[in-house]
């Protein structure tokens, strides 16, 4: 059973069926992923491709779901091109370190009147 947290600013929610789940970006998915043939960039690419496999593995891991036929049935149902964005947005945040990119400031930038 998915717990009914709400999502934080880097979450993704996808619906599988009748439930939400909620892809928690964390140290040890972005391991697990990463840790792949190809890291990060390949799953992307994969979910773009519509991979069922990879779109799985990131619904899996960033849910927390158990690996069985019946969540890879779910995940199938749910539609493979839907789930592609929300796993892709997923793998974003796990390679900003579980943050949104829009949320962080620049820090390379120089600071107002540093000069004087």
């Amino acid at each position: 059973m998915v717990s009914k947290a709400m999502p934080g600013a880097g979450d993704v929610e996808v619906k599988i069926g009748n439930k939400k789940v909620v892809l928690k970006p964390t140290l040890k998915a972005a391991i697990h992923l990463s840790t792949r043939p190809g890291g990060l960039a390949d799953i992307v690419q994969r979910c773009a491709a519509l991979d069922f496999e990879a779109i799985c593995d990131v619904i899996i891991v960033g849910g927390g779901l158990e690996v069985t036929e019946t969540t890879k049935e779910n995940i199938f149902r749910a539609g493979i091109m839907k789930m592609s964005v929300p796993c892709i947005e997923y793998i974003n945040l796990l390679a900003n370190g579980g943050r949104p990119i829009s949320d962080e400031k620049d820090e390379d930038a120089p600071l107002a009147n540093s000069s004087q």
